[in-house]
């Protein structure tokens, strides 16, 4: 059996669940994360939902989104980062189930 990372199976179960966005930052600020890819979902889609970076500046960290701009692609999230993402910075973003459900299942 070929390995497998963490991410790679977690980013599997969440497709299952249809709980699933991730891309790269274009760039972050204290309490944002900006990604123009995001422009395509309507204004507010992932409020309450969690975004957890997962690779790259600012990995491990996970927040709760508390409002998405759809004509700025920003993300704002309820506590500030402890490090803010850059355009390194990797995310997923889960609307029913934070990342340590989806690890623990």
């Amino acid at each position: 059996m070929a390995d497998i990372t963490r991410a790679a199976l977690r980013a599997r179960i969440a497709r299952r669940l249809d709980d699933h966005v991730t891309g790269t930052a274009d760039s972050g600020g204290a309490s944002t994360l900006t990604d123009d890819a995001l422009k395509v979902y309507p204004d507010d889609h992932f409020n309450k939902a969690w975004i957890y970076l997962n690779a790259g500046v600012g990995s491990g960290q996970e927040g709760s989104i508390s409002d998405f701009g759809q004509s700025t692609g920003v993300i704002t999230v309820l506590n500030a980062w402890a490090t803010q993402p850059t355009s390194t910075s990797v995310y997923e973003i889960h609307r029913t189930y934070r990342v340590d459900a989806i690890n623990d299942a």
